[in-house]
């Protein structure tokens, strides 16, 4: 079965559906039900997986045994599992296949719709020797700079990876409460104790890129430097190389320094991340031009105007690279 496109009507749905589905088949989570005066922790959602090498059922049979270890790992006052049978009736209703995995739009939002404060994707492949290999990515939603890889794990079964994942899942959690702290008190322009919480999130989870990205954006609030931005860039691109928020201080930070040679790869890295991030293809596009790669330039300026139905900035860019 292949995935079909929502219609209007079913975007539609997603947007004003109340929780109450939800909450009809939280017991069906694995999780023992709330005792009268207790408060739900977090809601956790999580789709199915991008299967590769064994077929399309592959990524829903392994994000069933996530779902259903993390259920069995989480009291519900720490975390609300959204259960497997509330999320496929809920798919289903909305003309989705529940065993397919989603885009990165429509998981968003999935989320949304159920009102998830966390999410997990992945991919998962079958290798050449039968084993199992995940790559997992845990977040907050509404917020796509606050994805946090999680190492691969392998294993021969398929309950095997499930307890792997789950692991490294609890392992980083363990940044969140602070990672939380950081952001509320960054709203409030309380950056020292902002950046204090980003370091307790960083001691709690060594490769913490919620808490580096935290820091990150109180440095960029505080106007303190190509140089400082660089370092904590490059810091949370060492872990995750395809975040766009670093890639795009990175390229802003070497630009101000004047280092076009890097300037150019993180641009490079950026545009291929964000295809439809037209701030970042234009400033490419410069730096092609000025290094005189006009072929490349050309091709970005196409795509660009291609992208904004020939929108007058993306024609006038086009146009000052044909001239050239």
């Amino acid at each position: 079965m292949s995935t079909r496109s929502p219609s209007p009507r079913a975007i539609a749905g997603l947007l004003v559906a109340t929780l109450a589905t939800s909450v009809a088949h939280t017991s069906e989570a694995q999780q023992l039900p709330l005792r009268p005066g207790q408060t739900p922790g977090p809601r956790f959602v999580m789709p199915a997986l991008k299967g590769e090498g064994d077929g399309p059922q592959l990524g829903f049979q392994v994000a069933h045994a996530v779902r259903e270890r993390i259920a069995s790992d989480f009291d519900m006052r720490a975390l609300w599992v959204v259960p497997e049978s509330t999320i496929t009736d809920y798919l289903i209703k909305f003309g989705y296949p529940a065993d397919q995995p989603l885009s990165a739009a429509e998981t968003r939002q999935l989320a949304s719709s159920f009102g998830a404060q966390e999410l997990l994707d992945g991919v998962v492949t079958k290798t050449p020797t039968g084993s199992y290999r995940v790559r997992a990515s845990w977040g907050l939603t509404g917020r796509d700079d606050m994805l946090q890889p999680l190492p691969p794990v392998e294993g021969e079964k398929i309950s095997d990876v499930a307890k792997l994942v789950a692991r490294e899942f609890q392992a980083a959690r363990k940044q969140v409460e602070s990672v939380q702290r950081c952001i509320s008190l960054a709203r409030a322009r309380n950056y020292t104790a902002a950046l204090a919480e980003a370091r307790k999130a960083i001691d709690a989870y060594p490769k913490s890129v919620l808490g580096r990205v935290c820091i990150a954006n109180i440095y960029d609030q505080e106007k303190l430097g190509p140089d400082s931005m660089i370092r904590i860039s490059s810091e949370i691109l060492g872990i995750h190389p395809e975040n766009a928020r670093a890639l795009a201080f990175a390229a802003d930070a070497y630009g101000a320094k004047g280092m076009a040679d890097d300037q150019h790869r993180v641009l490079d890295q950026l545009v291929r991340v964000e295809p439809t991030n037209h701030r970042a293809r234009l400033a490419l596009i410069n730096a092609l031009a000025s290094r005189g790669d006009l072929d490349r330039a050309k091709a970005h300026a196409d795509t660009m105007v291609a992208q904004q139905a020939g929108g007058a900035d993306a024609l006038a860019t086009q146009w000052r690279v044909y001239l050239a």
